[in-house]
């Protein structure tokens, strides 16, 4: 019986390898190489300290103003227990649960509070921007554009949240001078 010859590496194999070294070793060495202040930007943890989260109070208070009456009674009863226990998992999923026609721009600002209570910044954003674009009401479209500086700032966006922060301040209104006060704090860390 003859002998089978091992097979030889071919310079497909070699290719392949150097192919896939490209793909992989290439970008990572951009993203913690020239790059990592970009992507690990040393003073997020500072930036998300000048965050102004809602606390219980707030989100109960924003449930009160906002929240429609018709659609709080269809929640029923297990949202009511809820919102008296406080809590947040529940009335945020009992919200996400709302037909898509009465999702309106007040339920969407407060799904993005209940998220942002429940540390959950990058989820809430939408909601934040949806509010703040589909409102009549100026007060939820202030509302909604605070919710969403507090929410970029808690993630270390400050660009982004500056911008909110400024078209707040410029304006009048109850969010115009905490919005002052986060952009003087935010231009102390630069």
């Amino acid at each position: 019986m003859d002998a089978v010859p091992p097979p030889r590496r071919t310079s497909s194999d070699r290719r392949l390898v150097l192919f896939l070294g490209g793909v992989v070793l290439v970008p990572l060495t951009l993203v913690f190489g020239p790059f990592r202040g970009h992507f690990f930007r040393s003073d997020a943890p500072a930036i998300a300290a000048l965050a102004e989260p809602p606390d219980d109070g707030a989100v109960l208070a924003a449930l009160a103003d906002w929240m429609p009456a018709a659609l709080r009674r269809e929640l029923g009863d297990r949202f009511e227990q809820a919102l008296a226990a406080r809590d947040w998992v529940a009335v945020a999923v009992a919200l996400e649960r709302v037909e898509p026609m009465q999702a309106t721009a007040a339920v969407r600002h407060l799904h993005g509070l209940l998220l942002l209570r429940l540390d959950r910044p990058a989820p809430a954003l939408a909601g934040f921007h949806d509010a703040a674009t589909l409102a009549a009401d100026s007060e939820l479209v202030a509302a909604a554009r605070h919710a969403r500086a507090q929410a970029l700032l808690l993630l270390g966006h400050a660009a982004s949240a500056r911008v909110e922060l400024s078209a707040l301040a410029a304006g009048g209104g109850r969010h115009a001078e905490p919005a002052q006060r986060q952009l003087a704090r935010l231009q102390a860390l630069e």
